[in-house]
């Protein structure tokens, strides 16, 4: 290996073939890179990510329907356009713009800086208290998240000796908690919210597909730049 291959990390895919079945020492590689935080979180396949959002959510929502028609028919008549508007916008901040976007982004972020960014929610929920609704922040609280945000800043700095992270995927990482949160915020003190939750879990649901489906898309994003490990050394 060369010397800068042995000061920067490979960050690997793992792409399993169909006909193929894995083996311990595959099994055992595996875990090694695992971990190393080696491995991206997501790998991807034939169906983008706000495709998977889409079909997935659909398929829930669908469901959720033809279940609160049976149940809950009473508060499914008495919905107000405000209730659905509301509980769509909640919808399509939590499962696009947290689920979706992240999925999106881990294309190209690994799994341990994605898992360490998403772990920013809890200051992203007292930031957004403060800004948009005046909540009170506690001193020990704002050293706290200032303590929080400089030490993720500096994990994920290409100056700490890691590789340089991808601006996009990164942006989507750090955006996905901050839509979560708002979203789950603005939907328990704002949003007009209908007689039964699971009216409430439905409109969310099919909102959410909705969304995924006009995500817009850079062109030529998400394709990752990582080596591919493909298992199938051993067969048991």
């Amino acid at each position: 290996p060369t010397k800068a291959s042995q000061t920067t990390p490979r960050t690997y895919k793992i792409r399993i073939t169909p006909d193929r079945v894995l083996g311990p020492l595959d099994m055992d590689r595996v875990k090694q890179l695992v971990a190393k935080g080696r491995i991206l979180g997501d790998e991807p396949t034939a169906i983008p990510p706000f495709a998977m959002v889409a079909i997935r959510f659909a398929a829930a929502g669908a469901a959720m329907l033809l279940l609160t028609a049976v149940v809950a028919r009473r508060a499914l008549r008495s919905l107000t356009r405000a209730q659905i508007r509301d509980q769509a916008i909640v919808g399509v901040a939590l499962n696009v713009g947290g689920l979706g976007v992240t999925s999106f982004g881990e294309q190209t972020i690994p799994s341990g800086v994605t898992a360490l960014l998403i772990a920013l929610l809890p200051i992203w929920v007292a930031v957004l208290g403060r800004v948009v609704y005046g909540d009170r922040i506690a001193p020990l609280t704002a050293v706290g998240i200032a303590v929080g945000i400089v030490g993720v800043a500096i994990l994920v700095s290409p100056r700490t000796g890691g590789a340089a992270l991808d601006p996009l995927g990164l942006a989507c990482i750090l955006f996905s908690p901050l839509s979560w949160g708002g979203g789950s915020i603005w939907s328990q003190r704002r949003a007009e919210t209908p007689a039964d939750p699971r009216v409430a879990v439905t409109i969310q649901m099919l909102a959410g597909s909705l969304g995924a489906v006009g995500a817009p898309v850079p062109d030529g994003c998400g394709a990752s730049s990582a080596s591919e490990l493909t298992l199938t050394r051993v067969r048991t």
